[in-house]
């Protein structure tokens, strides 16, 4: 989906993952993160999940969730 919007760097494709590459201290750098990078298209910030579809349809409202788990 990422490759499909145009949001990677076809010359450097082999420096993405999951989490992003952690640098010399151990923190992940979050440009090659694919988590971050995903969690940053606002169609995906807005998606409801599985669970507040469900509550809504039986009258009732879940505030917060995890979008991945």
């Amino acid at each position: 989906m990422l490759w499909e919007r145009g949001l990677l760097d076809p010359l450097n494709l082999n420096q993405y993952i999951m989490d992003g590459q952690k640098d010399h201290f151990g923190i992940h750098q979050l440009t090659y993160s694919l988590k971050h990078i995903l969690s940053q298209c606002k169609d995906f910030q807005e998606e409801e999940s599985l669970l507040q579809t469900m509550a809504w349809k039986m009258g009732v409202t879940v505030d917060c969730t995890t979008k991945w788990h």
